[in-house]
């Protein structure tokens, strides 16, 4: 009987946990640049910061500036990063990506083949695989600090991030 009992109480406290951590990230918010493109973030509420998940707009084919923070009911959430295959393969040419990133997530502007211009901030410490993976356009990245760009992680090395841009 003990033993059930334990089993049980183990158990619904596992859901329990489990769901505090999900529950953690499972606001969504879909908030317009000053552009007016749509893009979704997830929320954060123990850490009350935000990374940006998709673009709604794909079709969308000129500048996204995107935010620093955003204010989704009253409240203002820090963007901390863009996930993984957030922007892939939409038509953006330029994109302006705020101080407080640290991390571009795999495939995040993959196949983004009218992109010419990157800001990078000197916030970004990690561009993962397949970032800018057949972004041939690319003309320009623009960076704020030069001594930052040389500390960022880039996953498969800066010579192949570099390569993909030439």
């Amino acid at each position: 009987m003990k033993r059930i009992f334990c089993f049980r109480f183990i158990t619904a406290l596992s859901i329990l946990m489990m769901g505090a951590v999900l529950k953690s990230y499972a606001i969504q918010a879909t908030v317009a640049t000053q552009e007016g493109v749509n893009l979704v973030y997830v929320l954060n509420e123990e850490s009350n910061d935000c990374r940006v998940v998709y673009i709604i707009n794909e079709q969308y084919s000129g500048q996204i500036t995107n935010p620093s923070y955003i204010e989704y009911e009253g409240q203002q959430w820090n963007v901390t990063s863009i996930q993984s295959d957030a922007f892939q393969n939409s038509s953006l040419s330029s994109i302006i990506i705020p101080e407080g990133v640290t991390t571009i997530g795999e495939r995040a502007f993959k196949g983004c083949k009218y992109l010419n211009s990157v800001s990078i901030p000197s916030s970004l410490t990690s561009v993962e695989e397949e970032a800018f993976y057949g972004c041939e356009q690319i003309e320009a990245v623009h960076i704020t600090d030069l001594a930052a760009w040389c500390n960022i992680d880039y996953k498969l090395g800066r010579e192949y991030f570099v390569k993909t841009i030439d």
